[in-house]
């Protein structure tokens, strides 16, 4: 649990690597005020000498002092265009004479300091099989992963959801796999579970839970299978326990899609609802959220810590029979604070009105 982030800086060519628990949350928020301040930021956090891997990293820095270079990695924020966009070019003001570039992956930000791109990369092992008796035990808990459709003759479908990763339920081979498919339940099972789902669940509509689909045809013995671009890594060792099976990717396919394979329409509940057009906010509503999201890191922090402690204390009471608990290192220290204060952000608003009065006709 946590949102693991590392920071490096190059001066001198020389690498000096540190360590956050919970700093990949705020990282567009840790950088913005610019070189210097990020530097102190940075020499806050934990010293390391060892880099995560593109598994646990949730964010990171890369501060190349030699050549005025800042490369950044977060998954959090800012991920919406518009906002995305006033925030680049904000940034950009505080980093003058900086050369700035947002990673699209972990790799990147060690590359930028000159450390190779393999030594921070997972390198894949082969899944482990889950229990075919216990899929089908999270629908009470209104959870579902995917779907998979199967058929041992021709022109007999049946569609049955897992509520497990695709990958794990496939290491378990055809022959188990086959035999398991039909014990766990249809359609109906999962339609019981989304009605049964919680409060603060953000699904509109059942579809909207399904993220992988799978076509099992042992007829032509063949796999079809559309699943999350972090889990490609898992087929090659899929298909060594699928002997003779023919495998086929489809990772952009929809619902429609994967039941248009089968030669039938997809129910209308399995649909997913439409994804929300992007947003266009003025710059003044982006600087509003991005002055919103600086705030609020301060207790973004607090928080995270506050859980995790809360956790441990709720473990430590449970646990007996001698078992000792280990926290992950960094787990229980708070992010170092980048101090904004209230000139910091009236600064903000002014370089906003500054660039709004530049543009306005004379």
């Amino acid at each position: 649990m946590g949102d693991r982030a590392n920071y490096a800086i190059l001066h001198n060519g020389a690498v000096e690597l540190f360590y956050s628990h919970w700093g990949g949350v705020t990282v567009a928020e840790d950088i913005f005020w610019g070189p210097k301040r990020t530097e102190v930021f940075i020499r806050k956090t934990t010293p390391e000498t060892r880099w995560l891997n593109n598994v646990w990293a949730e964010g990171g820095v890369a501060l190349d002092k030699d050549r005025r270079r800042l490369t950044y990695y977060g998954r959090e924020w800012p991920n919406e265009k518009d906002v995305r966009s006033v925030y680049e070019d904000l940034l950009a003001s505080y980093w003058k004479g900086w050369t700035i570039r947002r990673a699209e992956e972990w790799a990147e930000v060690a590359e930028a300091v000159g450390v190779l791109r393999e030594s921070v990369t997972w390198k894949p092992v082969a899944p482990l099989p889950v229990q075919l008796d216990s899929l089908g035990r999270n629908f009470v808990h209104a959870y579902c992963r995917g779907l998979i459709s199967f058929r041992r003759r021709r022109g007999c479908w049946f569609d049955c959801a897992i509520d497990t990763p695709l990958r794990d339920v496939l290491m378990n081979g055809a022959d188990e796999v086959l035999a398991a498919l039909p014990e766990i339940g249809g359609l109906e099972h999962l339609r019981a579970a989304f009605e049964q789902r919680r409060e603060q669940d953000e699904a509109l509509k059942l579809g909207d839970w399904l993220s992988e689909f799978c076509v099992i045809d042992s007829v032509r013995r063949s796999i079809r299978y559309s699943a999350w671009n972090e889990t490609e890594w898992a087929f090659p060792f899929v298909r060594e326990v699928w002997p003779s099976w023919t495998f086929g990717a489809a990772p952009n396919s929809t619902i429609q899609d994967h039941y248009a394979f089968t030669g039938r329409e997809a129910p209308v509940d399995l649909i997913p609802t439409p994804p929300a057009s992007p947003p266009n906010r003025t710059d003044d509503e982006c600087i509003r959220l991005i002055i919103e999201r600086i705030e609020g890191s301060e207790q973004t922090k607090d928080e995270a810590v506050k859980l995790m402690g809360g956790l441990v204390g709720t473990m430590s009471g449970v646990a007996s029979g001698g078992v000792v608990l280990s926290v992950a290192p960094g787990a229980l220290v708070r992010t170092p604070s980048t101090n904004p204060t209230s000139i910091d952000l009236i600064k903000v608003r002014l370089q906003q009105l500054r660039k709004r009065l530049k543009r306005r006709p004379r």
